[in-house]
């Protein structure tokens, strides 16, 4: 896991690359509103794009109440 600073925001976040042959699953934490988010690539994508298409994930989906 790595603490990934994305340059549009000033927040950090937490994230986690699994790589499985041609896939690969990214996770991010947003740890201000704990809402974490997993998408699947192409592994042949880089790394700082799937990072980035995750990061924004965590923006657009619905905070879950407890």
């Amino acid at each position: 896991m790595a603490w990934e600073k994305i340059p549009e925001d000033d927040t950090l976040y937490i994230i986690e690359c699994i790589y499985m042959g041609r896939y690969a699953k990214v996770s991010a934490v947003d740890p201000v509103t704990a809402t974490e988010v997993s998408i699947v690539g192409d592994a042949s994508r880089s790394k700082k794009e799937l990072e980035r298409v995750a990061v924004l994930k965590t923006g657009v989906c619905p905070r879950q109440e407890p």
